[in-house]
């Protein structure tokens, strides 16, 4: 037995919120007046099982169903490290179990998911991802630029569960003028949002090389280019 709540206080509430605000995306939440509990209970409120296959992909769907049929207990991972780690981030995933609270609809979502359809749906959406990791960040007009390439809209993923749990929109970000402007972030990127920026200065007149979709693909995934046969290969070396 796995309960959310009962366990959440157990964990740093700076985690917690910046968990919740990737998940909930609230508006006007701020972090001295919601408590941990509030902000998993509003958590488990987002979790319709539709919400949960939107914010999901393919392959974390297909872990959660392994775990399901597997009495709701987490089974061997130890060749999906993508999949449980951002399953324990959503709070799909904790304490090796599918939550108590959560299990009713994560089933129910299971139901509904059509895997060779959502894969091939995703697939655009997880390249761009991919391909905004790549950059650490980057200007909304190129991500845009990128996105019609792939037959998407950055104006319709303002709400995209899946979009918004990878990637933060900023005005905080320096530019070469030494203003502050907009940019585009992969969420792990956040704490390392200036030394990029003060990084690009010194190439930011050089002409940007794109990769093949496949590449976003993998380093969305990998966080680098396995389909690159030398990374490939150093890689598999370590």
């Amino acid at each position: 037995m796995s309960s959310l709540i009962q366990e959440i206080n157990h964990y740093r509430k700076e985690v917690v919120y910046s968990q919740f605000f990737r998940i909930c995306f609230p508006d006007d939440v701020f972090y001295e007046k919601i408590t941990r509990k509030q902000m998993v209970e509003l958590i488990i409120q987002q979790y319709t099982p539709e919400n949960i296959v939107d914010v999901c992909t393919v392959k974390e769907l297909k872990l959660l169903k392994r775990i399901v049929e597997n009495n709701y207990k987490e089974v061997d991972v130890h060749s999906m490290p993508f999949e449980k780690v951002a399953l324990y981030r959503k709070y799909l995933l904790f304490e090796d179990e599918i939550p108590d609270e959560l299990k009713e609809s994560v089933t129910e979502a299971l139901k509904l998911v059509e895997f060779d359809q959502k894969e091939k749906q995703d697939e655009p959406l997880l390249c761009l991802i991919g391909f905004i990791r790549s950059c650490g960040a980057i200007d909304p007009m190129v991500v845009q630029r990128q996105a019609q390439k792939y037959g998407l809209d950055l104006r319709n993923l303002e709400t995209n569960p899946l979009f918004n749990f990878w990637t933060y929109y900023t005005f905080d970000y320096l530019m070469p003028d030494d203003t502050y402007g907009e940019a585009i972030l992969y969420y792990d990127s956040i704490p390392y949002m200036d030394v990029i920026a003060n990084t690009r200065l010194d190439y930011e007149l050089m002409a940007p090389v794109f990769l093949k979709p496949e590449s976003y693909l993998s380093i969305f995934y990998n966080g680098y280019d396995d389909t690159d046969p030398d990374v490939h290969a150093l890689f598999d070396h370590f």
